[in-house]
């Protein structure tokens, strides 16, 4: 933001010599079509500095725009504008004329000026006025231009906050949901007399709740969500005993990998009541992590009755990571629930791979 400005002064200035090595070439191309033959270097260097003489007046005239604009009220632009037109105007032509008797690159000796200032200004003012009404609407296509990114930036950051509240929204509704079922569970406890059991849940689930609250961006690395996931199973191992077993394999580079927050909590929560619940004996669980490429595959197994083709299980938990999924990522990502090779059901998520190094440069 702050090498803009002194960008823009460089530009005013070197913009001049470049427009006057522009005019040069393009006279020394006209004078030898008409077969004259004179200097290069002394055409290009005595319109360089006849254009120069704009390098000081330009940075007034965009002064005089900013304070006083050429719109409403009419009375006040246009007369100020006019006036100041036809004094910058009239300088550079003067400026001009005595850059003329300095050095004209048209004959051997300086040129000495043999016309009045009248016929002076009444040949070249026009050209010199039109210059001036130049810098004036670049001055004011500039600003157009600033006003146009300041707006596109203001829409981004707007929709850049639309975009967290929602997904702060769709988490919030995730966490509620969560509790409940973790409190059925605790209350399952101390109705089979288990207080000890109990107690130790309502810690966890304390442990559980202080680490969620305390994650306040929409996304972090994998093995945050690990750890979270680890609490959330302990809860879920007192309740269904002997009967759940977990396997978990991840790769060491993928726990590096960004995940939002809360991704695989409901994945497993969805798992272990459409899976484990239903059924009388043993169950497992087994949560994956790999990376391919540019993506990181995560998926959840279970050794469930597997998804039923009439009922699909989509819930609150998957129909709302469905939701924060893509409010992050768009089109980028890939949610399936589909029955697992050996029976049971299983739950594949494809995201972008990205680290909080790769965040913060983009």
């Amino acid at each position: 933001m702050t090498s803009r400005p002194s960008i823009s002064r460089v530009a005013l200035v070197a913009v001049w010599p470049l427009a006057g090595a522009i005019a040069g070439t393009q006279l020394y191309i006209q004078v030898t079509a008409a077969g004259m033959h004179h200097s290069f270097w002394q055409i290009a260097g005595w319109q360089i500095c006849v254009w120069s003489g704009w390098a000081p007046l330009a940075p007034a005239i965009l002064w005089l725009r900013a304070r006083v604009p050429v719109g409403r009220p009419w009375r006040r632009g246009l007369p100020v504008h006019a006036a100041a037109a036809l004094a910058g105007s009239s300088l550079h032509v003067l400026y001009a004329a005595r850059v003329g008797t300095l050095f004209h690159p048209f004959s051997d000796a300086p040129m000495r000026m043999k016309t009045s200032i009248a016929e002076l200004l009444a040949g070249s003012l026009p050209s010199a006025l039109l210059v001036y009404g130049a810098i004036l609407a670049a001055g004011y296509a500039f600003e157009y231009h600033e006003r146009l990114r300041d707006r596109e930036t203001r829409a981004a950051q707007l929709e850049g906050e639309v975009s967290r509240a929602r997904l702060d929204a769709l988490t919030a509704r995730l966490q509620p949901h969560f509790l409940f079922n973790t409190l059925h569970t605790i209350a399952g406890l101390v109705r089979t007399a288990q207080p000890d059991a109990a107690l130790g849940t309502i810690a966890d689930l304390s442990d559980l709740l202080r680490s969620t609250l305390d994650r306040t961006a929409p996304e972090t690395p994998l093995a945050g969500e690990l750890a979270m996931l680890d609490r959330y199973l302990a809860i879920q191992k007192t309740r269904f005993g002997d009967r759940l077993t977990v396997e978990i394999d991840v790769d060491d580079g993928a726990r590096h990998a960004l995940v939002p927050v809360l991704l695989l909590q409901p994945i497993v929560e969805n798992a272990l009541l459409h899976g484990i619940e239903r059924c009388p004996g043993p169950g497992r669980v087994a949560i994956r992590a790999h990376r391919r490429g540019t993506r990181l595959e995560l998926s959840v197994v279970d050794s469930g009755p597997g998804p039923e083709k009439e009922s699909p299980r989509d819930g609150i938990g998957l129909s709302v990571t469905r939701e924060r999924l893509a409010n992050l990522f768009g089109a980028e990502f890939e949610l399936r629930l589909e029955s697992a090779a050996g029976g049971g059901a299983e739950a594949r998520i494809s995201i972008p791979w990205r680290t909080a190094g790769e965040a913060l440069e983009a």
